[in-house]
């Protein structure tokens, strides 16, 4: 089912909520690919992007509870811990058994759900914290 930002997912942080908006959409394109012949490249694609966010999104993220002390940054990276190792076992999935329907509709599903709740539980306290800061 594709994801549709909503404001109550805002950190408050542009940089942040852009990163955010850019991840549904990949997620949506993802999705929107299931059950054509482009789900094979759009599974490569969206996994390349799911690292290269893990490098830059988590980052920034990290970089603003290091910077302001934040006191929930042990949760919150075992969180991104967490996604880090679930897209590393898509990407060796994907290696061992190369493109298939049931990883695309594993790893869509997989990923729009974290994000839901990681957003609208884990990163809202954040967004809440750094309202106080910035």
């Amino acid at each position: 089912m594709p994801i549709e930002w909503k404001e109550e997912l805002s950190v408050g942080v542009e940089k942040i909520d852009s990163q955010h908006k850019e991840l549904i959409r990949r997620v949506n394109d993802l999705f929107a690919s299931m059950g054509s012949d482009k789900h094979a490249d759009k599974l490569e694609g969206a996994i390349r992007y799911f690292e290269e966010y893990i490098d830059t999104h988590f980052t920034l993220e990290e970089d603003y509870m290091k910077r302001y002390d934040y006191p929930g940054s042990d949760e919150h990276k075992k969180e991104h811990e967490e996604f880090k190792a679930a897209i590393a076992e898509f990407k060796a999935a994907l290696a061992e058994s190369g493109v298939n329907l049931a990883l695309t509709t594993k790893t869509n599903t997989f990923i729009g759900s974290w994000f839901m709740n990681h957003v609208s539980k884990i990163d809202i306290k954040l967004a809440d914290f750094l309202k106080t800061k910035l």
